[in-house]
């Protein structure tokens, strides 16, 4: 029976599948007749950094899914979103595409997208990629079941003619003789980064910048937000073999494959500080706990508060290199880092710091850290990358500021950091802010 569509298996899963991404250096034969292309997404995303289970069931949905099929030479050919069910699964998990319409004896290259609406690739070449940006979602920001994916670019492959079946090697329904090209899953990573506050503790024992023997310091939990995530980032990078054979967390540049063309654009969870600069979203500002007031009394030994933390206290962001300097120095360059900034109400009655008692009455106060720098495990302290996640570990050890954008001279925001890069590819960062 003559069928005139390639039907493409993709298995794609979140995660680094070491194969081959050589071009194919076999020119195109004459194509003659149809062929036809399913490709299959598998519908749980790993990763190859960790063998443990961090990412959440909704991490791994896919809602729409598209394949971008270029020819050996790198020039578009077609693309297709047209979801189909043929692993035989009962329920959909909307992880198969098929492509129509392709030629037989021709060689091709593949790039799959997910989670990323509908983007124009038609004037994309895969060897001279000018990537198409995505944008986080207005008013709410990101969303956990609806994260942007992306694969790198597949080596070149000549589809047959017929039923085509790519990156169903493990499906033993389908033969050689079906059109089972015997290949491996293509490998797919999140776009984002994720920002997990994993424990936070006040301690003013552990200042550095103001340091006090005595008195009585109180901290009471209100949130925790971002501030000055980027809005824009592209979708893909097809320049960089990393994407099926780099064994580290970190896939591809910040600055050179990923960084958005208008790097104006950022989102906050709560604007209205001196250097605020974007729009903002609901999901990037979280409550930060149920626990009431904390209070320690700083001449005791071991007398830190262990704050306890809201569930759900993860952030979506898009990578950003940008690590120093002031935010009034950073905005007049449009280049803003990106913070995760805890807020709360402090107090400090008779303070002890060498001579001198000092009292602050109860205000709310800001304590920024910047993602990606400062004491990193797992990674380099270079910013954020995409399918990281950063777990971050803090301690408040002094009043704060009383504006995370904006810190005076005169006042200290001693905040310690530790940041852990974890199994998507993962880090942690480890702070202490004053």
């Amino acid at each position: 029976m003559k069928l005139r569509n390639l039907l493409f298996g993709t298995m794609i899963a979140c995660a680094f599948v070491a194969c081959s991404n050589d071009d194919d250096p076999t020119p195109n034969p004459e194509g003659k007749g149809d062929a036809k292309l399913v490709v299959a997404v598998k519908k749980n995303l790993q990763t190859r950094a960790s063998e443990s289970e961090t990412q959440t069931d909704n991490e791994k949905k896919i809602t729409d899914l598209t394949v971008v099929v270029y020819d050996a030479t790198g020039a578009y050919i077609t693309k297709s979103s047209s979801l189909v069910n043929f692993d035989g699964e009962a329920t959909s998990s909307n992880n198969e595409v098929e492509v129509e319409g392709l030629t037989a004896g021709r060689s091709v290259k593949l790039l799959v997208v997910a989670n990323v609406g509908d983007i124009d690739f038609s004037s994309t070449n895969a060897n001279s990629f000018p990537s198409p940006e995505i944008a986080i979602p207005a008013s709410d920001g990101f969303s956990d079941s609806y994260l942007p994916m992306s694969s790198g670019l597949t080596q070149a492959f000549t589809l047959k003619e017929g039923d085509n079946y790519y990156g169903y090697s493990d499906v033993t329904t389908i033969s050689e003789e079906d059109g089972n090209l015997n290949t491996a899953p293509v490998p797919l990573i999140r776009n984002v980064a994720r920002v997990d506050l994993v424990s936070l503790t006040f301690d003013m024992k552990q200042a550095t910048s103001v340091v006090y023997t005595a008195g009585t310091a109180t901290f009471t939990p209100e949130k925790a937000f971002i501030m000055h995530g980027r809005s824009k980032s592209k979708v893909a990078d097809v320049n960089s073999s990393a994407w099926y054979s780099s064994t580290t967390p970190t896939w591809g540049s910040v600055v050179a494959n990923y960084t958005a063309t208008n790097v104006n654009d950022y989102v906050s969870g709560i604007s209205g500080f001196t250097n605020f600069t974007g729009s903002t979203v609901t999901n990037y500002s979280k409550t930060l706990s149920k626990d009431s007031k904390k209070t320690q009394d700083i001449s005791q030994a071991n007398s830190e508060q262990k704050i306890n933390l809201a569930e759900g206290l993860k952030f979506y962001v898009f990578e950003n290199d940008q690590i120093t300097g002031t935010d009034a120095d950073n905005k007049k360059t449009g280049k803003m880092a990106t913070k995760l900034v805890i807020q709360g109400k402090f107090s400090l009655t008779n303070g002890v710091t060498g001579d001198k008692t000092q009292s602050v009455e109860e205000k709310t106060s800001y304590w920024p850290i910047t993602i990606g720098a400062g004491t990193v495990s797992g990674l380099e302290a270079d910013g954020i990358h995409r399918n990281v996640i950063y777990e971050i570990t803090a301690t408040l050890a002094g009043q704060g500021l009383d504006d995370p954008t904006a810190p005076d001279e005169d006042k200290f925001a001693d905040l310690f950091v530790r940041t852990k890069v974890v199994d998507w590819g993962k880090a942690t960062q480890g702070s202490v802010v004053e």
